[in-house]
């Protein structure tokens, strides 16, 4: 007859029960875990056999997690147990030949959890400390409610590949990032379509910009810290809108209007969906943010920049054109072309963000002259940024 270990809470009271050995064996027995019941194990914790475990409180582990015998390990799972994985020196592995399913898997471990299968989380997945490292296998979220992932941020996330379960009308978070930088997505779903899954990876790897306009901008470069991969076997039928967030690189424009997401299907970079200057932020090296609204079908998706990006008014910018900015000993003179009776803000801005001066021109004209005393400047590249309402013109331009 089979043996079954169970742990009971008495009196309300926390029951804390510790292996202070290195190792912990279960051989072909049921481990049983009663609710608010918390086991905790110094070392490392590994099943044999048929060993298996039913957990309605929380077991802690301060070593590996390894599973030797059956695929099923856990049982009788209802969303209440918790495994939390707690160390502080070495990594922690999650281990064996079989996938796992956890209903919750708290991590607490700043050298980082690796794990050697695909792993499955049926309630909530949890960053204390510490990334987790899935390079070659899926740590795949089930519960598709929007917030099974919590406590992500700059230091705590996943490091390789995710699998997120999905219905329509819910919004999601991809806390995905390289070995050194936070790379966060989130989709808004509107419709899923036959697909009810979506797997994301970031790919750190330098790409070319390759023969795109956006809005009669030259897009010249792509963010080189990666690119965003999602997809399924359905790809083409998921309608959502993304945002995607670089961190780690270090060629980002000098605002954010100068940035927009684009997306790769079938080797092919191009635009899709909506874009809109409003919803892109940072700059520089900083964590620069991009967005796309209305998208039919996933793939790679990349920040790229252009010299300025058009706003929301298409007709402002296909009335603007750029003259010349021309320096004569201490005068920086710049002429454009613009619409009459329009208010166009003229500001030079130094590669700190710094505002140098602003000045405001509107005359009855299309022909626009201003003139900036550049004396006092020092030998740099300056930003050259005109604006009117709904529409951003930027240009890099050498003071001597």
């Amino acid at each position: 007859m089979k043996k079954i270990y169970t742990f009971y809470l008495f009196l309300l009271s926390m029951t804390v029960l510790n292996a202070q050995q290195i190792q912990m064996h279960i051989t072909g027995v049921t481990l049983m875990v009663s609710d608010s019941v918390k086991v905790k194990i110094d070392g490392n914790f590994r099943l044999f056999t048929t060993a298996q475990i039913d957990n309605d409180g929380l077991i802690e582990i301060g070593g590996y997690f390894i599973n030797s015998g059956t695929s099923d390990c856990f049982i009788n799972r209802n969303n209440k147990g918790e495994l939390l994985l707690k160390r502080t020196t070495t990594p922690t592995f999650i281990s064996g030949n079989v996938p796992l399913y956890f209903e919750k898997l708290t991590l607490n471990n700043p050298q980082g959890i690796d794990y050697g299968n695909d792993i499955f989380i049926e309630n909530e997945l949890e960053f204390i400390n510490g990334k987790l490292y899935s390079p070659n296998d899926f740590v795949t979220i089930l519960n598709h409610n929007g917030n099974a992932i919590i406590g992500a941020n700059d230091t705590r996330y996943i490091v390789g590949k995710m699998r997120q379960y999905t219905i329509d009308n819910q919004y999601y978070d991809f806390p995905i990032g390289s070995q050194n930088d936070y790379e966060p997505a989130t989709l808004s779903i509107h419709s899923t379509g036959t697909s009810n899954f979506i797997e994301a990876e970031f790919i750190a790897e330098t790409i070319a910009a390759t023969n795109l306009i956006l809005d009669s901008t030259n897009i010249t470069t792509f963010l080189n810290s990666g690119f965003w991969r999602f997809g399924n076997p359905t790809a083409n039928e998921v309608f959502f809108d993304v945002a995607t967030t670089s961190n780690g690189h270090t060629n980002g424009g000098n605002t954010a209007a100068e940035h927009a997401l684009f997306r790769r299907t079938n080797g092919t970079w191009e635009n899709t969906g909506i874009h809109d200057n409003a919803t892109q932020f940072g700059n520089l090296n900083n964590a620069i943010t991009a967005k796309r609204s209305d998208v039919q079908g996933l793939g790679d998706f990349i920040i790229g920049r252009g010299e300025y990006m058009v706003a929301t008014n298409p007709f402002l910018h296909d009335n603007f054109k750029f003259i010349n900015a021309f320096q004569l000993s201490s005068d920086l003179d710049i002429e454009f072309i613009g619409l009459e009776n329009m208010d166009y803000q003229v500001h030079l801005i130094d590669l700190n963000g710094r505002i140098i001066e602003t000045q405001k021109v509107n005359n009855f004209s299309t022909s626009k002259h201003v003139n900036f005393d550049v004396s006092n400047l020092n030998t740099n590249i300056y930003i050259l940024a005109i604006s009117t309402v709904d529409f951003l013109f930027t240009k890099q331009i050498f003071i001597n």
